[in-house]
């Protein structure tokens, strides 16, 4: 006990002595602590981008097994990033290499709610998009089988930044309709702080047939999985198929 009293009458006994230098000389001290409140800002920030990139590196399901696909001509090149409805169809239902097979495009969604209509920024893809990258909900769910049934309530996921700024991180919103693009959609989950793929506000999974279009969108961009014991060098020997790099959350 002793020794914490004198303790704590030594740090009273600095505290004081810090307080009659800094009087003295104002300048120099505030000088003194905007320099080391730089320092610890620097420092601080330098930290929460190697906690985000390395010690906690977003968490998609085996990233290395995650490609861009990309279709190569009979001059063995490729000069397109997106390709048909079709083609998509057919490499999802044909390929021995992927255990899953994502189409997806951006573009402009208009919400229409109580207030003025809004313009988000909407990724159209498949219902296996969640799935195949092996990221679940913060909250809710992401879509199933069940939800590319014929008859089955359209549904949409939220980004997690449009769920912060426009509902404020409410989990009522959940089971929410929203008309989108004049389509009814249940909300049925929000996407973790760090799923940015393609920077969008909305998810909206949808089914993909021959010969339609996706929002008026006639090409998708492909992203898959591959099969668990095969290399990604044994991925490129698919015929007609090359496939590159991987998603990043802000991809």
């Amino acid at each position: 006990m002793p020794a914490l009293t004198f303790a704590l009458k030594r740090f009273a006994r600095d505290i004081r002595f810090a307080i009659r230098n800094f009087a003295k000389r104002p300048a120099f001290s505030l000088i003194t602590v905007c320099s080391l409140a730089l320092g610890i800002g620097g420092t601080t920030a330098m930290y929460s981008v190697i906690y985000g990139v390395i010690v906690s590196p977003f968490t998609y399901k085996d990233v290395d097994r995650l490609m861009s696909v990309q279709i190569i001509d009979g001059s063995g090149r490729s000069n397109y990033s997106s390709y048909p409805i079709d083609q998509f169809l057919e490499i999802a239902e044909q390929n021995s290499v992927f255990s899953g097979v994502i189409a997806s495009t951006i573009s402009d969604v208009t919400w229409i709610g109580a207030g003025e209509p809004q313009r988000l920024r909407g990724n159209h893809g498949t219902t296996n998009t969640f799935e195949v990258m092996g990221v679940p909900a913060l909250i809710g769910r992401t879509p199933t089988v069940y939800d590319a049934r014929d008859g089955v309530e359209p549904v949409v996921v939220l980004g997690y930044k449009f769920w912060q700024r426009q509902f404020g991180g409410d989990a009522r919103v959940l089971g929410m309709k929203m008309r989108l693009n004049d389509k009814i959609r249940t909300v049925i989950g929000v996407m973790p702080p760090r799923f940015m793929w393609r920077g969008a506000d909305v998810y909206l999974p949808d089914v993909l047939r021959p010969g339609q279009s996706l929002e008026g969108q006639s090409e998708v961009h492909l992203l898959a999985r591959i099969k668990p014991g095969i290399s990604r060098s044994a991925s490129r020997s698919e015929p007609h198929t090359d496939h590159s790099g991987h998603p990043t959350p802000e991809s």
